[in-house]
């Protein structure tokens, strides 16, 4: 049978030394490497079940499913993560934005292991269409590593909204940032939306009574691939 690459499918690949007696090869079209010993999942099958996870679906019913461990999954789910960070990573070097941006920052709240809980801040352009910048982490101060975060990807922010529940315009304050944030519930629709959609999409984010996460690590990398899927190039 014709040797494909286990990635794309394609039959335009050169031989890449060997290991354990096992021939490795590296394709000319996705540029990744492989060998030909069978794989127990494919790179397809391994897709599947992070999509599986982006919409609402637990780690032990994805295992159940796919018949594998639940450490498979999050393994998967570890390995994408890593890749996709390491991705905007490389282009962080990237000149920052300078058409002017409407942000609306809000926060979330969830539980890990039921008791404990984290607090989500979230900023979204509206110019961008989406979530830029978000952080996992107690305290106001947390509201300046969001803006400042959002300021090396934004340079030219025109307005910032909140709500009137959130602490930044004592933050802001404190710190003496001239972008003073505007508190209306009428201007943070779009990051409320953005909000709603984690819970309906991810298990790990829906109510307490009904789920919670049991990993602190996983929180991160959750957001990331949930945030990221536009990028999200299946080499898992």
């Amino acid at each position: 049978m014709e040797q494909l690459c286990t990635r794309c499918g394609s039959s335009q690949f050169n031989k890449n030394g060997s290991y354990n007696g096992v021939q490795r090869y590296k394709c000319k079209s996705c540029m990744r490497y492989f060998s030909d010993k069978p794989r127990k999942f494919t790179y397809q099958q391994k897709a599947k079940a992070i999509q599986m996870y982006l919409n609402n679906v637990g780690i032990r019913k994805i295992a159940k499913f796919m018949n594998c461990s639940a450490a498979s999954v999050v393994d998967w789910i570890k390995v994408l993560g890593k890749q996709i960070s390491d991705q905007l990573q490389n282009n962080a070097n990237k000149a920052a934005s300078q058409m002017p941006a409407i942000i609306e920052m809000d926060e979330m709240y969830t539980f890990v292991k039921k008791q404990q809980r984290a607090v989500i801040w979230l900023a979204y352009c509206r110019g961008a269409g989406r979530v830029v910048s978000y952080l996992i982490e107690e305290g106001k101060e947390a509201a300046i590593q969001l803006y400042k975060q959002v300021k090396s990807i934004l340079a030219n922010i025109s307005c910032i909204y909140t709500d009137a529940n959130s602490c930044y315009g004592s933050a802001f304050a404190e710190h003496q940032i001239k972008e003073s944030p505007i508190t209306t519930k009428a201007e943070t629709h779009l990051i409320e939306s953005a909000n709603s959609r984690i819970r309906d999409n991810l298990a790990r984010f829906n109510r307490r009574s009904k789920r919670f996460s049991k990993s602190w690590e996983m929180l991160p990398y959750t957001l990331l691939l949930f945030f990221n899927q536009d990028k999200m190039n299946m080499a898992v």
